[in-house]
């Protein structure tokens, strides 16, 4: 931040010595009153030019940013007073441009820092206004008095401001840590039951299979309930542990590589048309226009993301409808589109689509056995890919999933550089021709 202040006014000094070029040419040419002697202001003019050369070249090879700042602070005092001198002293509003770096100064060094900077502005100030127009003490105190109420009152904001960041990274980090104690406690809790309930599902099945005797219809009845209830609840148990251990671990970079997504789509296309082949429900791939769309990606937990978008397409789809997967490239990332034509989202429970547990109302009606973690997982998924989802949706009408992946050059492929992509517009192109983005989930 404090590179950037610096950089910032070197920019703003090249705008002040134009200024006083042009106020010399001015001055040359008889526009200003003959007091303003032109020899001053291109004095300035040079004075800060080399200056902001100078600035420029050190400040990327010049590691003690703070006292490169005061270096400026000072160049600019001394600039200041020069021209405060040159256009009259009291007659001209220049001295309270010292102002301006006393807050700067106030603001990114300690207090007396900030009361030493501040006294050597008003020494500038009162030497010039001297010197130009005898100032009377009055003014003098006038002007020191400014000068120290400003310093003053900024430090007072500076520190208070510092105090309640310092407040908020502490309850920060204790939000963090408590969180990761919790999910760490869940996970335990959660691996400790997965055991059980496999022991419950394998007696429940040698009893509903005969292996203990005939059952009565009644209690075979509800032996088949409790299965149904172990296979839903195991399916939770797992889906919990994948999110659990998603949010913990630590994704290596040995971990991912370069996947090409149109070869990736086509077993994972192929997997869900089967799924969807038993409710009648047809799932095609849209032509891609290209062989190879590069990503770098871990593929087992890409295949975990997209197979959850197919199956969520499939299980509120209407029977007998279609799916339809297409896969393009919008200058550099890679678009993954999944849109089917089913029960769809209602616009208010949109955003909350990837909360955990949450499940919308139609969805719930539908299909009453899901556990609300399935959205879960590709948000997770996208973050460490660096991915971002986007929703479209109308209640009764469907919804459309588009996933945009940072895509790998084949320049980047080769030199094996990885690199996070920047977005583009032609996302917003693509939304209009296929539905207006209802929700954006950046990761």
């Amino acid at each position: 931040m404090l590179a950037e202040r610096i950089q910032w006014f070197v920019r703003i000094r090249w705008a002040i010595a134009a200024l006083c070029a042009a106020a010399a040419v001015g001055a040359g040419i008889g526009l200003l009153p003959e007091i303003f002697d032109y020899r001053y202001f291109v004095g300035t003019a040079l004075f800060l030019g080399a200056a902001n050369l100078f600035f420029r070249w050190v400040t990327a090879r010049f590691l003690r940013k703070r006292r490169l700042m005061v270096g400026q602070v000072l160049v600019d005092y001394l600039a200041i007073a020069v021209l405060t001198y040159a256009t009259g002293g009291t007659a001209t509003p220049l001295p309270m441009l010292f102002l301006i770096h006393i807050i700067l100064v106030s603001l990114f060094f300690r207090p007396l820092t900030g009361l030493l900077v501040t006294g050597l502005g008003f020494g500038c100030a009162w030497v010039a206004l001297l010197a130009s127009s005898g100032a009377s003490f009055w003014y003098g105190a006038i002007l020191g008095s400014s000068f120290l109420f400003c310093w003053y009152l900024t430090c007072t904001i500076t520190q208070s401001l510092k105090l309640r960041e310092e407040q908020l990274e502490e309850s920060n980090a204790m939000l963090e840590r408590l969180d990761r104690e919790k999910t760490q406690a869940t996970l335990r809790a959660t691996h400790e039951l997965k055991a059980p309930f496999s022991a419950i599902k394998s007696y429940v099945y040698l009893l509903r299979d005969g292996y203990c005797g005939e059952l009565p219809a009644e209690a075979l009845e509800v032996v088949g309930r409790i299965g149904d209830r172990c296979d839903r609840l195991t399916d939770m148990i797992a889906a919990i542990l994948q999110v659990g251990n998603l949010r913990t671990a630590v994704v290596k970079e040995d971990d991912f590589e370069p996947v090409n997504l149109v070869e990736f789509m086509v077993p994972e296309v192929e997997e869900a048309a089967v799924l969807a082949n038993a409710r009648k429900i047809t799932v095609k791939a849209a032509p891609c226009q290209e062989r190879e769309i590069m990503i770098r990606a871990a593929p087992r937990h890409l295949h975990t993301m997209i197979s959850n978008l197919l199956r969520n397409a499939i299980n509120y789809s209407q029977e007998g409808g279609d799916i339809e997967v297409a896969l393009f490239s919008a200058k550099r990332n890679a678009v993954l589109r999944i849109t089917d034509h089913g029960i769809g989202i209602a616009r208010e429970q949109i955003p909350k689509i990837f909360d955990d547990f949450f499940r919308s109302t139609s969805a719930a009606r539908v299909n009453p056995n899901g556990n609300g973690l399935g959205l879960t997982l590709v948000k997770e998924v996208a973050k460490i890919h660096s991915a971002t989802i986007e929703v479209a949706s109308e209640e009764g009408q469907g919804t459309i999933f588009w996933v945009w992946f940072p895509r790998v050059s084949a320049a980047a492929q080769r030199e094996d550089e990885g690199g996070e992509p920047a977005r583009n517009d032609d996302k917003g192109e693509d939304a209009r021709r296929t539905g207006e983005v209802s929700h954006e989930a950046h990761h």
